[in-house]
């Protein structure tokens, strides 16, 4: 069973509801995906994500995304043979089921804001946890506007004329209305 909340946000947006969280529990966050070596960029805050607030890719499904665990757990990091030769190294839910994602996203270019997503593929106790604890957070912190959670800055700025979407390429109409 998956679960999930989709958001849009600016910087100032996340650090506001990450403050919140963070005051509750301690995480560690690290950037998924496959990697040269076993290690990967981590930080011990979300806040301490470069270009937090800011969308990495003009689509939401490739924006960078951390894996979240409690602090102190040890992330688990799977060894994948590549066709070419080599190794590259996993960093996801798989290997590490009581995680959640946090995909922040964010302003792109100079008139859009890509939405960003909590989510989990974990099924344990402390999985549903943790994303209950960003959940709560986000749905007290940023208004519901149709299927999404908006921050009160990506709100203004869509009230200023920039694009909340999922990607820059998509058509307008699929923005948020």
């Amino acid at each position: 069973m998956s679960s999930r909340l989709h958001f849009y946000a600016t910087q100032a947006d996340l650090e506001s509801v990450i403050r919140k969280i963070e005051e509750t529990a301690s995480f560690c966050y690290a950037l998924t995906g496959l990697h040269p070596t076993p290690s990967c960029p981590m930080y011990n805050s979300a806040i301490e994500i470069p270009g937090l607030g800011r969308a990495t890719a003009n689509s939401s499904m490739a924006c960078n995304s951390y894996l979240v665990v409690r602090q102190g757990q040890k992330i688990a990091v799977r060894k994948i043979p590549q066709n070419a030769g080599g190794t590259r190294h996993a960093v996801d839910q798989l290997a590490n089921p009581d995680s959640i994602i946090f995909q922040p996203a964010g302003i792109r270019g100079n008139a859009t804001v890509i939405h960003g997503r909590i989510a989990t593929t974990g099924i344990t106790i402390e999985s549903k946890t943790i994303f209950a604890t960003f959940q709560r957070h986000f749905k007290k912190c940023f208004a519901k506007h149709a299927a999404f959670y908006v921050g009160s800055e990506a709100m203004q700025l869509k009230e200023k004329g920039f694009r909340l979407t999922m990607a820059i390429q998509s058509p307008a109409e699929f923005d948020l209305a």
